[in-house]
């Protein structure tokens, strides 16, 4: 399909609500979204005036379509997918603890500097030379 886009806002409301109820994107499941919306654009042109509750009839609501995705997708890619995810749960906490402790540091250290700076006595010297004529 050339139209990349739903002209019935009811299309568009399904498809964005399939999409939003993924965990995570990888190739299986941009394919299988890729084909469902030429799927849904097929449908749109022949019913155009189909209601969010009919496509939720007709194909499923968007739990339903989600979970029979992943019914019949091989256990060894959801498992690879959840060790990404839980990988990248620990890191994004990892980095997120090193930051502050960092930035703490740093914020410590430059307030430490500011007062050391603060007790410090001032002392200027002036010195007028004049010439002797």
């Amino acid at each position: 399909m050339k139209n990349k886009h739903f002209t019935n806002k009811e299309t568009k409301k399904y498809y964005q609500q399939i999409h939003r109820c993924f965990p995570l994107f990888g190739k299986e499941e941009k394919r299988f979204l890729q084909y469902f919306k030429e799927s849904l654009q097929y449908n749109e042109k022949k019913h155009p005036e189909l209601t969010y509750q009919q496509y939720i009839e007709y194909f499923g609501s968007p739990e339903e379509v989600v979970s029979a995705f992943y019914e019949h997708i091989e256990s060894e890619y959801i498992i690879s997918h959840m060790k990404i995810r839980k990988f990248l749960k620990y890191g994004s906490l990892t980095l997120i603890c090193i930051t502050i402790i960092f930035g703490t540091i740093l914020i410590y250290t430059s307030y430490k500097a500011y007062q050391a700076l603060q007790n410090e006595d001032i002392y200027y010297y002036e010195e007028v030379i004049e010439e002797l004529s």
